[in-house]
């Protein structure tokens, strides 16, 4: 008899839980109990952290339990004693070789779930970050696919994804890392036709990106004055959008961002986190620089506005552009000069909503008529024992 459970780092509790919500709420509807495991103290080097464990179970529904290891014996302890099948959610580097050894020494199933409907990408960067990504991460994804080869590492049962040109390359040639490949529809679409959160179009919402502590982008050498001149720039375009439509303006920060000191920024505004998707749900305008986030505005169709400043660097430029370029979503420079007028503005945002559709059937309603998550819960309840 299996357990279900989610191994991850809990030092994204918060963000996996909130991103996660309709597949949290799916699970706790169709498991009698699901299982919460810590996997930092398990990473080489890692820090380990305290947790208030009572004030975390609030977060999330009763028949979730939380489990903190505290070294590899107790995690190798605990997944013997379950015969567990986790939903792994670890980062393929060094530091987790260790866990992922015990993964496989217990014999622990694994399934992944990749269902968050984004666009994928491309982007120029610099010999120094190509450099580190090199070694920090595709070298030990290459050696994680080699030991997984040579069965030293845990393969994975099931990866669920929503992506369906990368469904049809994986299915297409020897997958090492994975044995089965399920194309299922995206969690934000899921959500969408559930009727989760009603649609409205109450504010503007501007979805705030950690311009200074992302790992995985290349940002710029940002001095104070450039950082409080990048946030200034953009509220007072904000407070240009609320002014010429009437509406309150809602900042979303991202995750990773203090949210007292982005109050004091954006002061003039309601500032929010872990809110973000029934933010967008409300929204009359989302406005954007780069965020994984948009995809439910894309599916709502919603006015959008990428916005784009050169101090942030000719990085964060590439990916700004992604959606202007694939979708024609509208780009204000705010470095631009010319004033743009509301009749202008409406007009800019409401001609590339056409293109949305292709968006919404290659990454998100990739299986019209169906439900992602509960097709999922149907193949794991038809292939293990729970």
């Amino acid at each position: 008899m299996n357990n279900l459970g989610i191994i991850f780092n809990f030092s994204i509790f918060d963000q996996l839980i909130n991103q996660k919500k309709y597949l949290i709420l799916r699970l706790s509807e169709n498991f009698e109990k699901i299982y919460l495991i810590n996997s930092e103290n398990i990473a080489i080097c890692g820090e380990k952290k305290k947790y208030d464990f009572t004030k975390l179970a609030k977060k999330v529904p009763k028949n979730f339990s939380i489990l903190n290891p505290t070294n590899a014996k107790e995690l190798s302890d605990i997944l013997n004693s379950k015969n567990f099948l986790l939903i792994k959610n670890i980062p393929m580097t060094f530091p987790y070789f260790l866990l992922l050894r015990i993964l496989k020494k217990t014999n622990t199933r694994l399934i992944l779930i990749n269902n968050i409907g984004v666009v994928g990408s491309n982007v120029k960067l610099s010999i120094n970050i190509k450099i580190k990504n090199f070694f920090f991460q595709k070298l030990p994804s290459y050696i994680i696919k080699f030991l997984i080869l040579i069965n030293y590492f845990q393969k994975i049962d099931f990866r669920f994804m929503s992506n369906k040109s990368l469904y049809t390359k994986k299915i297409n040639k020897f997958d090492i890392m994975v044995k089965n490949n399920v194309l299922i529809n995206s969690m934000q679409h899921d959500e969408f036709v559930s009727k989760v959160y009603d649609i409205q179009e109450k504010d503007i919402v501007f979805l705030e990106t950690n311009i200074i502590g992302t790992d995985d982008n290349e940002t710029p050498d940002l001095n104070e004055k450039e950082i409080k001149q990048i946030y200034s720039m953009s509220e007072s375009f904000l407070k240009y959008l609320s002014d010429t439509f009437k509406k309150k303006v809602t900042v979303c920060i991202h995750p990773s961002t203090n949210l007292e000191y982005m109050k004091k920024v954006y002061k003039h505004f309601n500032v929010t986190q872990f809110q973000t998707r029934e933010k967008i749900y409300s929204s009359f305008i989302t406005v954007f620089y780069e965020t994984s986030a948009i995809v439910d505005a894309l599916i709502l169709k919603k006015n959008l506005i990428v916005l784009e400043n050169k101090l942030m660097g000719k990085t964060w430029s590439q990916y700004i552009n992604v959606y202007p370029k694939k979708y024609g979503v509208f780009k204000y420079d705010l470095f631009s000069k010319k004033k743009i007028t509301k009749e202008e503005l409406i007009e800019a945002m409401e001609k590339p909503k056409k293109n949305f559709d292709k968006l919404i059937m290659n990454y998100n309603n990739v299986k019209p008529n169906t439900n992602g998550v509960l097709d999922l819960i149907k193949i794991l309840k038809s292939n293990y024992v729970f």
